[in-house]
């Protein structure tokens, strides 16, 4: 897939979401309160409370699928792994664009390693975060 193709795809994904905000009148962020005492429990929370859009990696040698969790402005991806261990398999703040790019990407594991596995991406404990956090003073 040539940089043209790429490029054009994030654009139509941007305008999609745009469109669709606009339709939908949502246009400020939705404030969620996710359980941030333990990362598979935090995981398991946004599986089955965001619409999430799941990508298959077949040729991927480690990867089996992930899935992007719209939170406006920005989602969750989760990765889910064939074999061995990845330390951190739930991120979060990630930008539609990032997603759009990791589904059109020629190598799922090397986008990963390189775009995605950032610290800045780390899902966050609540530990982790200081005790007036916004992530830590929502209300369900």
């Amino acid at each position: 897939m040539t940089r043209k193709n790429i490029i054009s795809a994030i654009a139509l994904g941007v305008a999609i979401m745009f469109l669709w905000s606009a339709i939908s009148g949502c246009y400020h962020p939705q404030k969620i309160c996710i359980p941030r005492n333990d990362e598979e429990v935090a995981k398991e929370w946004i599986l089955a409370n965001l619409q999430c859009e799941r990508h298959l990696t077949p040729y991927s040698s480690w990867i089996d699928w992930a899935d992007y969790c719209p939170a406006e402005p920005l989602g969750f991806f989760v990765l889910s792994v064939k074999r061995g261990s990845e330390p951190h398999t739930l991120f979060e703040r990630v930008p539609i664009e990032l997603w759009q790019a990791f589904k059109i990407a020629d190598s799922a594991g090397h986008f990963f390693a390189t775009e995605i596995r950032k610290p800045s991406y780390h899902f966050r404990l609540a530990d982790e975060l200081t005790a007036d956090a916004p992530e830590l003073t929502c209300k369900p």
